[in-house]
């Protein structure tokens, strides 16, 4: 499963996305989009054990990296692809979401997020890139 969010929400609003969704899916990875476009979570129920020899033959790939170069040039050989890599392990996640709750539909803490940020905007808040 992959999802992607906006950059422009609040660091508690990242912590409570990637919490409920790593919550299904037991081996999530969170990426940063490229050129700071958001984050990118993903999630299997079997272990993926994303690492860099793995990474590196995927690029013999010609036509991923076709795919992948074909509108950005930002990301198209391996190493480039694991600069993204914000959270990858257990540790890391449950450390990034230890003070975050589960959306659910009685409590869906992330509702609205754009008009939030509007108001909050307005009243001066300030609203994080990811991975800060």
């Amino acid at each position: 499963m992959c999802l992607w969010f906006p950059g422009r929400s609040t660091r508690q609003d990242r912590q409570y996305i990637v919490k409920t969704f790593y919550s299904v899916f037991p081996d999530t990875t969170v990426w940063k989009g490229c050129y700071g476009r958001g984050l990118y979570i993903i999630g299997t129920l079997k272990e993926a054990n994303i690492n860099q020899s793995k990474t590196k033959l995927a690029f013999t790939n010609v036509r991923l990296t076709k795919d992948l170069s074909e509108y950005d040039k930002s990301c198209v050989t391996s190493s480039q692809l694991l600069e993204l890599l914000f959270l990858q392990t257990d540790e890391q996640i449950e450390d990034f979401t230890r003070a975050a709750l589960i959306i659910t539909d009685n409590h869906p803490y992330t509702e609205f997020p754009l008009w939030r940020y509007l108001l909050n905007r307005r009243a001066g808040a300030r609203v994080e890139s990811p991975g800060r």
